[in-house]
Formats: C-alpha cells, structure tokens, sequence
C-alpha cells in the first residue's frame, strides 16, 4: 500500500485497519484530529461488511451473529445483520 503513497508529499497514516481475508476502502489522512475521531471508541463510528458465505447461513447462525460472537481472539458487539440474497 505505502508503495502508492511514494509521491504524496508530506505524512499520511492508515486511521483503522483492515481485517484478514478483507477487502474495502482504507482512509488515509494528514489530521490527526479526524483520525482521533474516527478511531476513538466513545464516537462508535459504524463498522460495515459484506460477506459472502460458502453455503446459505441459517436463521439461527445469522441470530448469533446479531447477539455477537467469542471467536478466538475476544468477543464481537451484537451486530445489524440483514441477509442481502437467499440462494446458494
């Protein structure tokens, strides 16, 4: 990433990351006040995911990941989970 950043003049820093096997917009900034912003927990700026599963989530699966999950490496927070499509 930082390779397509060679010819921006001044400093920038990623605000946030993205997870493994993710892909979407990463923002970029110069403001350190915005970045605060949008990182600090206390504003709980809205994550957003599309994801595509393997095989069609039932209604139960698609209910734990409303109430949030304990993966491996800690908790989710309940999440608004709307299923785009139905099929395989």
């Amino acid at each position: 990433m930082y390779d397509l950043l060679r010819d921006v003049p001044g400093w920038v820093s990623p605000v946030g990351r993205q997870d493994r096997d993710t892909s979407g917009l990463l923002l970029l900034t110069n403001d350190t006040q915005l970045a605060d912003a949008v990182t600090d927990p206390m504003s709980h700026p809205p994550n957003s995911y599309r994801v595509k599963a393997a095989t069609l989530l039932t209604d139960a699966q698609l209910q734990a990941l409303r109430d949030g999950v304990r993966p491996d490496h800690g908790p989710t927070c309940p999440a608004q989970v709307e299923r785009l499509r139905g099929g395989a």
